[in-house]
C-alpha cells in the first residue's frame, strides 16, 4: 500500500501499510493512520542508540573520523525498515552529524546534577507521575534513552514511549500554520503512552451535515431540556447586533430563558461545524534556531532541534515494577519501589484514560471536533472528576473569575438550570429554566475570560457526575495546541462583532488614557480615529520582544500574559491597559517583553507611531506634552478618567479616582442576565457604571426606566444606605459594566479620609451651605432622595441671551434655576413669566408628561442650572419605591398651586372654588378649605378627553357613571354640545358642577384637551363623605 497522504478517511490497518510509512520517513502524525509497532520492536535501536551516544560523549572535544561511528547511525528516532538502516554511508554520516550537534554538551557534574532534578520536578508535577516515590521518577530517567532531532526533523508518535524533553524546543502543531513552542521539562506522546491511539478508532470523527437546531426540546438526546419553551433555539451572540432598538424586534426566548442559552451556549444553534470525517493532523518536531519557549529556565539550541528523553513504555514499567526486567548489576526492582509506585501510577493512569473517553463521546465532537487524540488527552489530564451530590450546586449563578469561566461537562445525572427571580424577606425566589442531562455542556470555550458572571444556577436534581475544566487550564491546553480552535471560528467572529457593537468609540478610549490627558479633543480624535481595532486570537503576540515598530495597544477585550525570554511568563494582565507607550514615544529603542493573547480572543486598539506623528503635525501645539511625557512615568493602564467622568465622583481628588480605578472590577452581561435582583441583600455590595449597551430596571417583572451607556446605580448600596436592592436590573443587549464594591470603596476612603467628609453628606441627605437650592417641587420629600438628584443631575452655565435653554437636552428636562435670571418666552415671543434662583420649569416631565413645546427660556442675566433628564429621574426613583406616588403626588400638587397662582388666586386657598362654583360659595370657609385639601391635580396629554363623550350623551352602564368636578388651571381645551357645538374652554371654568352635586347624570359638553392641560379634580364621594362629618350646618 502506498504511504498515507495528509488526511485520510479511513484507518490504515495493515502491516504493510505501516511498514510504507516508516519506510518514506513520515513526519506528519495523522490519528486516523495510526503506526501500530510493537513496543519490542525498539529494543534493539535503543540499545544501538546508547552505545553511540557513548561514543559522542567520549569524542565531544575530538576531531576524530565521523565516518568509523556511520553504522550507529541506526540509532535515531524514525522508525526504519531493514533495508533503509543499509542504506548510503554518506546519509548515516550526516545523520551522525545531526546527532552529534544535537547532543548536551560535557557539563560538569553540578550542571548535570541540576538538570536531572529539573527533569525529575517536571515529571512529579505531570499527572500521571502525582504522589509517585522519587525513587521510581529516578528508575524511570535511568532507563530512558535519549534521542536527537535535528530543526523541523519530526518527533514520531506512537503507543510506546512517554517523550521528555531535555534540551532545546519542541515545535507542536495540529491542522494549521499554527504551532506552540514547548521547551525543558514539556512532555509529549501521552496518549501514545497510554496507548490510546488505537482504542482512538472507535472514536473517528463522522461526516456530518449540520443542520440548525429548531426545537430545543427535541434535543434532549444532547442532554438539554428547557422547560416551557419549544420555539427557535438563539444564535448565540448574533441576535442582538445592530442599533439599540432592535431588541424590541426580538421573538426568541424571553429574558429568563434566554439566561438558560447563556448558561449553556452549546445548548444554542451556530452557524457551521466539522464538515469532513477525519481528525485534524498532529505533528511535533525539532525547533527552528532562535525559537524561545516561554517556559522559565527553558531556552533554545544555538542551532536549534532537541534532545528527548524517551522514558521505558507502559509495558517496560509494568515489567519492571513485577521484577521481570533487570539490567546489569542493578537486577531486579526492590519489591517495596513497587508497592510504594504502581498503586498511585495505576490510579493516575487509569482516570485519565477513563475520562479520555468520556471526552471523546461526549465533549469533543461538541467544543472541539476533530481533535487529535493527544489534544484530548492532554483535556484529560486538566480534567476534575467530581461527583456532586443531589440538592448541590454544579456551578452558580453570579460566578465570576476562575469560577465562572471554567467549564462543566455532565457525565451522568439530571441537573436542573435555576435563575434567581426575586428575594423576599431574605428567601430566595427560584425560577426553573430546564434541565440537563449527560452529554450537556456548562460554559463556553470562546468567551473564557470575558468576565462573564454565571447566568443561572445549575443544581443536581440527583447525584451527578461531571469533569469541570478549569479556566486557565484550559486556555494552556489551548495554548499548547492552537489548531482546536479552528472549528470555533465562526462563534469566536460572531462574538467578537457583537462586543465591538457595545464598545466605547475609538475617540472615548484613547482620551481615557493617560497619555492623551489634557490633550485637544480634535487632536485625539484625529489620531484615535486613525487607529484600527484588531481581533487577536489566542496566541497572538500584540507586542514581541524586540520589536522596534513603535505601535501603542489599547487592550479593550480579553486577557494578555507578559513574557520575557529567558524568564517566562511574569504576569497577566486584563482589559483596560495599554502596550508599547514607550516606543511609540521613543523612549525606548526596543519593546523589553512579549505581550501574548491568553483568551481565545482579544480586542486591541492599534496606534502606530506613523498616525501620531502625522496627528502632531496637524496640531503642533500638542507636541510640547509628548516632550514631557518623555521624563514622565507611564504606568500602561487607561486613567481614572473613566470613574473621573462619573458625577457621583465629580468633586473628588485625582488620587482618590485613580486609587477607585486601580481597582474596579469590569464584567459583561449577555441579554436577559441580571446585574442586581430586587430584595437582595449583598454581602459586598457594588456601584455599578455602564459603559456599553442597555440595561432596565425592573419591579416585580415591570420594567421601570431603560438607560444607556454613562448611566450610575446602586450608589446607596455601596455607601450602605440601603440594605435590600430596590429593584432589579436587566441587560437588555450585550453590556459592559464596572463595578466599584463597598469594600473598594471605603479602602479608597481610608487612604484619603478628606473625601469623607463629602460622601457624609449622604448618611444625612443634607447640602449644607446657604447657596444650596432646592427643587421647589420637592419640598418635604426625602432628603436622601433630594441628595441623590443633586449629585445626578447635570450642571451647565448660561451667558445672558443665550439660546442654549431652547435646545436639547435642556428643553426635554427639567430644569432648576440655581443662579440668576430666566425669561419665559410664548410662541410669539411674548414673555409669560421671569424664572428667578430657587424656580423649576418643565417638571411636568418628572411624572411622565411631554416636555413643553410652546415655550422656551432665554437667560435674562448670567445664569446656573441643574437639568434632570427622564432617564436620571427613573433612575433616582428606582431607589425610593415606596415614596413613587407621594412624590408624583407632590409634583402635581406643585404644578396645580403654580397655575392658580398664575390665575391670580392664592395657591392652596378654597379662593377659586369659592368664586367658580354656586356650590362652594354657599358652604362655611372651614368646609371649603376641607374639599380644597381633598382636589388632585391631573394632567391631561394633548387630544386626550376631559369629558368623555359617553357622558354627554347616555351612560348606560353604573361603571361609566362619575361624579367629578373639574376645573381647567392651565392649558387649551375645547367643549362639544349639542346645543352649543365646539367652544374653546378658559382658563379658571368649572365643569360639570350639576353632575357633582348630583343634580343630573349627564354632563352638559364633552371636553378635549388642545395642548398639555392641568386640571384640578374633586371627586363627590369624597367631598360629601367629609360634608357629613364636617357637620350639620354644611349638609
Amino acid at each position: 500500500e502506498e504511504g498515507p497522504t495528509t488526511e485520510a478517511d479511513e484507518f490504515q490497518d495493515s502491516e504493510g501499510s505501516e511498514a510504507s510509512e516508516g519506510s518514506e520517513g513520515e513526519t506528519e502524525h495523522n490519528e486516523e493512520e495510526e503506526d501500530f509497532c510493537p513496543v519490542g520492536g525498539h529494543d534493539a535501536d535503543e540499545q544501538l542508540f546508547e552505545d553511540a551516544m557513548e561514543q559522542l560523549r567520549q569524542q565531544h572535544m575530538s576531531e576524530a573520523d565521523n565516518s568509523d561511528n556511520g553504522d550507529d547511525d541506526e540509532s535515531g528516532l524514525e522508525d526504519s525498515d531493514e533495508d533503509e538502516r543499509g542504506g548510503e554511508e554518506v546519509e548515516a554520516a550526516q545523520a551522525f552529524n545531526e546527532e552529534k550537534r544535537a547532543a548536551p554538551p560535557d557539563d560538569d557534574d553540578g550542571q548535570v546534577k541540576a538538570r536531572r532534578e529539573a527533569l525529575l520536578d517536571s515529571l512529579e508535577k505531570h499527572l500521571l507521575f502525582r504522589g509517585c516515590a522519587r525513587e521510581f521518577l529516578e528508575t524511570l530517567l535511568d532507563r530512558s534513552t535519549r534521542t536527537c532531532l535535528a530543526p523541523n526533523e519530526a518527533l514520531k508518535l506512537q503507543d510506546g514511549p512517554l517523550f521528555l524533553i531535555e534540551t532545546g524546543v519542541l515545535k507542536l502543531s495540529v491542522g494549521s500554520d499554527r504551532h506552540s513552542l514547548l521547551g525543558r521539562g514539556g512532555i509529549v506522546n501521552g496518549a501514545g503512552f497510554l496507548r490510546l491511539h488505537a482504542e482512538a478508532r472507535a472514536y473517528r470523527p463522522r461526516r456530518i451535515s449540520f443542520k440548525p437546531q429548531q426545537h430545543p426540546r427535541s434535543n434532549r438526546a444532547n442532554g438539554y431540556d428547557v422547560q416551557g419553551y419549544n420555539g427557535r433555539a438563539p444564535s448565540i451572540y448574533t441576535d442582538f447586533r445592530g442599533p439599540p432598538k432592535q431588541p424590541e424586534d426580538y421573538d426568541g426566548p424571553d429574558e429568563n430563558k434566554t439566561c438558560f442559552f447563556n448558561t449553556c451556549p452549546f445548548a444554542c444553534s451556530s452557524k457551521s461545524q466539522l464538515t469532513r470525517g477525519t481528525w485534524m493532523t498532529y505533528t511535533v518536531c525539532g525547533g527552528e534556531p532562535g525559537d524561545a519557549p516561554v517556559e522559565a529556565g527553558a531556552s533554545s539550541l544555538s542551532r536549534g532541534g532537541a534532545t528527548v528523553l524517551a522514558l521505558p513504555s507502559m509495558q517496560n514499567i509494568q515489567d519492571f515494577l513485577g521484577g521481570r526486567v533487570g539490567k546489569g548489576g542493578d537486577g531486579c526492582v526492590k519489591a517495596e519501589l513497587s508497592a510504594k509506585t504502581v498503586a498511585p501510577f495505576k490510579q493516575n493512569c487509569e482516570q485519565v484514560s477513563s475520562t479520555w473517553r468520556e471526552l471523546m463521546s461526549k465533549f469533543i465532537p461538541v467544543a472541539f471536533p476533530g481533535a487529535p487524540v493527544e489534544a484530548v488527552q492532554a483535556l484529560a489530564e486538566i480534567g476534575d472528576r467530581v461527583t456532586v451530590p443531589k440538592g448541590v450546586d454544579v456551578v452558580t449563578e453570579g460566578e465570576v473569575g476562575e469560577a465562572g469561566d471554567s467549564l462543566v461537562v455532565i457525565l451522568d445525572g439530571v441537573a436542573m438550570v435555576l435563575k434567581k427571580a426575586k428575594v423576599v424577606k431574605g428567601i430566595v425566589q427560584m425560577e426553573t429554566l430546564g434541565r440537563l442531562r449527560a452529554g450537556a455542556i456548562v460554559g463556553e470555550t470562546s468567551m473564557i475570560g470575558a468576565e462573564i458572571p454565571r447566568a443561572a444556577t445549575v443544581r443536581a436534581k440527583t447525584d451527578v457526575e461531571a469533569v469541570r475544566f478549569p479556566a486557565r487550564a484550559l486556555l494552556r491546553v489551548i495554548a499548547r495546541f492552537p489548531g482546536l480552535l479552528v472549528t470555533s471560528t465562526d462563534r469566536l467572529v460572531d462574538a467578537s462583532e457583537c462586543i465591538k457593537e457595545r464598545l466605547l468609540t475609538r475617540t472615548e478610549v484613547a482620551s481615557s488614557l493617560n497619555l492623551f490627558s489634557g490633550c485637544d479633543l480634535g487632536f485625539v480624535n484625529d489620531v484615535a480615529n486613525s487607529g484600527e481595532r484588531r481581533l487577536l486570537v489566542l496566541g497572538d503576540a500584540v507586542v514581541q520582544q524586540g520589536s522596534t515598530a513603535g505601535t501603542l495597544f489599547v487592550l479593550e477585550h480579553g486577557r494578555v500574559t507578559i513574557e520575557v525570554s529567558g524568564i517566562g511568563t511574569v504576569a497577566e494582565v486584563p482589559s483596560g491597559n495599554c502596550f508599547g507607550e514607550r516606543t511609540l514615544l521613543g523612549i525606548a529603542d526596543k519593546a523589553n517583553a512579549t505581550v501574548r493573547v491568553f483568551t481565545p480572543f482579544a480586542l486591541a486598539l492599534a496606534i502606530p507611531r506613523r498616525v501620531l506623528h502625522r496627528a502632531l503635525e496637524d496640531h503642533p501645539g500638542e507636541k510640547a506634552h509628548f516632550e514631557r511625557l518623555k521624563t514622565a512615568h507611564q504606568d500602561g493602564r487607561i486613567a481614572g478618567s473613566k470613574v473621573r467622568h462619573v458625577d457621583f465622583f465629580r468633586s473628588c481628588s485625582t488620587g482618590f479616582l485613580e486609587t477607585l480605578n486601580s481597582n474596579v472590577t469590569s464584567c459583561m452581561y449577555l441579554r436577559g442576565q441580571t446585574i442586581v435582583v430586587e430584595g437582595d441583600v449583598e454581602t459586598d455590595p457594588s456601584m455599578f457604571i455602564l459603559t456599553g449597551g442597555i440595561i432596565v430596571c425592573e419591579r416585580e417583572g415591570r420594567p421601570l426606566a431603560r438607560m444607556s451607556p454613562g448611566a450610575t446605580f446602586g450608589e446607596l448600596a455601596m455607601l450602605g444606605l440601603f440594605k435590600e436592592r430596590a429593584v432589579t436590573i436587566r441587560a437588555v443587549t450585550l453590556c459592559f459594566v464596572m463595578a466599584i464594591p463597598s469594600s473598594v470603596f471605603n479602602k479608597a476612603l481610608a487612604q484619603f479620609p478628606e473625601e469623607k467628609v463629602f460622601f457624609d453628606r449622604a448618611q444625612d441627605g443634607s447640602k449644607k451651605g446657604p447657596a444650596h437650592v432646592v427643587w421647589p417641587c420637592l419640598r418635604g420629600e426625602p432628603s436622601r432622595l433630594l441628595y441623590l438628584l443633586d449629585l445626578y443631575a447635570e450642571k451647565a452655565s448660561c451667558a445672558a441671551g443665550s439660546k442654549r435653554l431652547g435646545t436639547s437636552p435642556f428643553n426635554e428636562a427639567a430644569i432648576l434655576i440655581l443662579e440668576g435670571e430666566v425669561s419665559v418666552l410664548n410662541e410669539e415671543g411674548e414673555e409669560v413669566a421671569v424664572l428667578t434662583t430657587g424656580s423649576c420649569f418643565n417638571e411636568r416631565i418628572l411624572v411622565g408628561a411631554r416636555a413643553k413645546q410652546t415655550e422656551r427660556l432665554v437667560p435674562i442675566t448670567h445664569c446656573e442650572v441643574r437639568l434632570v433628564n427622564r432617564e436620571t429621574w427613573s433612575k433616582v426613583m428606582a431607589e425610593f419605591p415606596k415614596d413613587l406616588d407621594k412624590v408624583r403626588t407632590a409634583i402635581l400638587r406643585y404644578m396645580g398651586d403654580q397655575a392658580e397662582k398664575r390665575l391670580g388666586f392664592q395657591p392652596g386657598t378654597p379662593a377659586l372654588l369659592r368664586e367658580k362654583t354656586a356650590f362652594f360659595s354657599s358652604v362655611s370657609t372651614s368646609f371649603a378649605k376641607l374639599a380644597r385639601s381633598l382636589a388632585e391635580t391631573r394632567i391631561i396629554e394633548p387630544g386626550s378627553e376631559i369629558v368623555p363623550e359617553k357622558r354627554v350623551s347616555d351612560i348606560s352602564d353604573d361603571n361609566d357613571f362619575v361624579q367629578e368636578l373639574y376645573i381647567l388651571l392651565q392649558g387649551a381645551a375645547v367643549s362639544w354640545s349639542p346645543l352649543l357645538g365646539h367652544r374653546r374652554v378658559k382658563c379658571g371654568e368649572a365643569i360639570g358642577e350639576g353632575v357633582f352635586v348630583g343634580a343630573s347624570r349627564l354632563y352638559p359638553q364633552s371636553v378635549k384637551a388642545k395642548t398639555l392641560c392641568v386640571i384640578q379634580v374633586l371627586r363627590r364621594e369624597l367631598v360629601f363623605e367629609a360634608m357629613e362629618k364636617h357637620g350639620a350646618q354644611d349638609t
